[in-house]
Formats: C-alpha cells, structure tokens, sequence
C-alpha cells in the first residue's frame, strides 16, 4: 500500500517535534558590484536538540571550525580534524585523524588554500535570485584551481580512510539514536 501525501506529512511533522534545529550566529559577507554579486557566509553557527530512544538528551552545535557534542550533561568539545575524535570520546573505537590532518597539505607541504566561493546572486526587476548554474560553476572552479592531482588523490584516499572508520564507530556506538523522542 501506497503512503497517502497526507500520511508523509504527518510522519514528516512527528520526526520535526522531534528535533529542534536552529542557526544561531549566521553572518555574510557581499563581494562585487551591479547586478551581480557574490554572497558569502564568514561565520556558520548550528545546534541540534534531541533525544536517544533511552531518553538521554543530546545537542550537538557547531561554531566554526569546532563541534561541542554534550549527551545526558556530559560536554566534549572538538575543532578542526579533532572533530572526528568525538566518537571516540562518547565509548566509540579510536580514530586516527593525522591522515586527514596530513592530507590537508600538498605535496609541498603547505596548507591547503581555501576556494573563493559563494552564492552568485544576480539582480533582475529589483529583486535578488541566486543564481544555481553560476554558483555551482564558480565553485567547482575556484575549488580545481586550489588542488593538484596528487593532492586530490590523497584527500580521496584520507577521506576514504575516515569514512570506514566512522562507519565501524557508528555500529559499534552504546548511543542509540533509533528512536528519538523531544527532549523539554
């Protein structure tokens, strides 16, 4: 039997009360002039509110370039490459991040550089659109420009690394999340 669109709804609306999202401390910056414009975020802020099938409360924010993860009142807090290590600090399997530390340089050594990258927003009939198309391409290519094959593949191969070790931590975690329920 087929879900009705109002049962989708409904189901969609219990998983919402949930959870609690916000964005706290979302701020832009605008490059360009005329008609068209770059939109970029300077500074990212999210929380996420929940529960564990066992009733424990958790929230994970994010501010930057760390993560604080605080379940049932017990608060870690984790930034950059660490972040990777807050499974282990809830009773997950130890993660190795010097790879993805590592593969953060290139093959000279030296840090990786950030892509030029944002929001291509255009002005039509006074309003303002972004645009998807423009966005996307601009990214890719500011993104190429900053990496070199050989640099590529070794982010390919830490990335691949970390994702096997997170996926192991997740079975292995004594957090069960299956069955969330809203905490007050």
């Amino acid at each position: 039997a087929r879900a009705t669109p109002q049962g989708r709804l409904r189901r969609v609306r219990d998983v919402r009360k949930q959870y609690t999202v916000s964005l706290p401390g979302l701020e832009f910056s605008t490059e360009g002039s005329g008609s068209t414009r770059t939109v970029k975020i300077t500074k990212i802020g999210a929380r996420v509110d929940f529960a564990t099938s066992d009733g424990e409360p958790v929230s994970a924010s994010v501010d930057g370039r760390c993560v604080t993860v605080s379940i049932n009142g017990e608060k870690k807090k984790r930034c950059g490459a660490d972040v990777l290590k807050l499974v282990e600090d809830f009773g997950g399997p130890a993660i190795d991040t010097k790879s993805l530390t590592d593969a953060r340089k290139t093959s000279s050594g030296s840090p990786l550089k950030k892509p030029n990258v944002g929001f291509v927003v255009v002005e039509r009939d006074g309003q303002w659109f972004i645009s998807p198309t423009r966005t996307m391409v601009g990214a890719m290519t500011q993104t190429l420009k900053t990496v070199s094959r050989a640099d590529l593949d070794r982010i390919v191969a830490a990335a691949k690394k970390a994702a096997t070790e997170i996926r192991g931590a997740t079975t292995a975690s004594s957090v069960q999340l299956a069955a969330p329920a809203k905490v007050g």
